[in-house]
């Protein structure tokens, strides 16, 4: 039986795009010691690792005394050398390979732009045939007859290629990429001719990755030094999984189906787990079925409870809740979609970092505490029920005043508001009819709502804007200069009227 090669482990692991990332970038790297043990928890994405892979490598340049021409040196050691620094004269070596073992650089229209080329052909090379050579070896004679070494412009990388491409093992590390393996004081003479270290530097990892007990582990989330990852979280150093059988990754949370409950390994300061489990622990079926690749939903008596995507919250149902508690969802989420059709009470400080939240349905929802909702995507929002909004809700800071826009705010129960709620949103039309008071600073400051039913407003909030030309109907209001909301001229009842001096 054949033994996996390293490509086929990784492929395997860290998935296929993975594997070919690195391949292409330096199939040298696939002779690192160890590397799917040292990959083992780096995820699906190469390309942030490249540099920190490259340093493993440990390529080393050992100075000389004396600095010799590199094309000189390589003439010594029987090749005729030139630098490949057109289109042309970088697929000029193509005549030398065999059909299947051409290099990918002929395939690579900008490489001589990225990269100091130097193709190497030894004095013979056109006398040799292919299939002499059967079993092929990396460094026989075939093989490194036509070499190519290619040094990245910005340093840190250099691979030798060979004649033979992939037909064998790592044919991008000929001479395990070292120079000096051609002949003594090459790495030395091309550092000095092209002014570019190709040796290893000490590279740290991108954020989102650790170093640990010699792995690369990838993490989602970090908090008091704690950090999250897909299927486990590293606290004091040391890695925690979860059971892939039954327990299911959601954000900062847990799903533990066998348990029926929501864990918290980081013990955040959120409600969402202690409403949700009790939402479970009221069903009598739970299933999670599979959505697609990385996607599913939980089921609780055939009502899609969760419906999560890559280890993310995306729609958030709550069928039976009667009183949604404080802090709920109050560490950052991704979800989008919420229902909870019996609610009638969600408390203080309540979906605050939910930037992806786009809908809100809250059927039976009376009364709502301060500080909740801060989404600036937020295009449905239903409360048919709600009677008391309080302070900064649906309220979000937008540096760049890029706000969140609603067309039709619609609250037919609403009868008191608290201040800076809905500040940001660009409110087209507004509907309170029931509304008695509104505080300060509604609405955005940049744009003016066009059209608003307010018959049993008492009084403008201070500082909001409306721009001449809007319609109102707030009959109770008396008007002074010191209503803020309004421009010199406004629509009270049917009639065009002026504020008073």
């Amino acid at each position: 039986m054949r033994q996996r090669s390293v490509y086929d482990i990784i492929k395997k692991q860290n998935g296929e795009h993975f594997a070919q990332m690195v391949r292409k970038f330096d199939s040298s790297l696939f002779e690192i010691e160890n590397l799917p043990h040292i990959l083992k928890y780096a995820g699906r994405s190469a390309e942030p690792l490249l540099d920190f892979l490259i340093m493993l490598k440990n390529v080393t340049i050992q100075e000389g005394k004396t600095c010799q021409n590199p094309f000189d040196l390589l003439k010594k050691a029987g090749y005729r050398a030139f630098l490949a620094d057109t289109r042309k004269k970088q697929n000029m070596i193509a005549p030398f390979f065999a059909k299947g073992e051409e290099l990918c650089t002929f395939e690579e229209s900008d490489r001589y732009q990225n990269y100091f080329i130097i193709h190497c052909i030894k004095e013979g090379a056109e006398k040799l045939n292919r299939a002499d050579f059967e079993k092929p070896e990396r460094e026989d004679e075939y093989g490194t007859s036509v070499i190519s070494i290619q040094i990245l412009k910005r340093g840190v990388f250099i691979k030798i290629t060979n004649r033979y491409n992939h037909t064998v093992e790592f044919a991008d590390n000929t001479f395990k990429s070292n120079p000096d393996r051609i002949i003594e004081g090459l790495a030395w003479a091309l550092k000095m001719y092209f002014k570019v270290d190709f040796s290893s530097k000490q590279v740290p990892l991108p954020d989102g990755y650790l170093y640990l007990d010699g792995q690369i582990v990838e993490y989602e989330e970090e908090r008091d030094h704690i950090y999250f990852g897909k299927n486990y979280f590293i606290e004091n150093e040391h890695m925690h999984f979860f059971n892939k059988d039954y327990q299911f990754v959601m954000d900062r949370f847990v799903l533990d189906l066998k348990e029926r409950k929501i864990l918290n390994p980081l013990n955040e300061r959120d409600s969402f787990p202690k409403v949700l489990t009790c939402e479970l622990q009221n069903k009598k079926n739970l299933h999670v079925q599979k959505m697609g690749k990385n996607e599913w939903q939980l089921l609780g008596d055939r009502v899609q409870l969760l419906h999560v995507s890559n280890g993310k919250i995306k729609k958030i149902c709550l069928p039976t809740t009667k009183k949604i508690p404080p802090c709920f969802l109050a560490c950052f989420s991704n979800v989008e979609e919420l229902w909870a059709p019996q609610a009638q009470e969600l408390g203080r400080n309540s979906l605050t970092k939910v930037p992806y939240l786009q809908k809100v349905l809250f059927h039976s929802l009376r009364q709502m505490g301060e500080k909740c909702v801060s989404s600036s995507k937020l295009s449905v929002l239903y409360m048919p029920q709600i009677q008391k909004i309080g302070d900064q809700c649906f309220c979000f800071y937008s540096p760049l005043r890029k706000g969140g826009k609603i067309e039709k705010l619609n609250l037919p129960l609403l009868k008191e508001m608290g201040w800076n709620c809905f500040s940001g949103y660009q409110i087209e039309e507004l509907y309170l009819p029931s509304c008695e008071k509104i505080g300060a600073a509604f609405a955005s400051s940049y744009h003016s709502i066009q059209k608003a039913y307010l018959p049993q407003l008492q009084a403008f909030p201070e500082n909001s804007k409306m721009n001449e030309g809007d319609f109102i109907f707030a009959p109770k209001i008396v008007l002074n200069k010191k209503n803020m909301f309004l421009t010199d001229e406004v629509l009270i009842g049917t009639t065009k009227v002026r504020t008073m001096e």
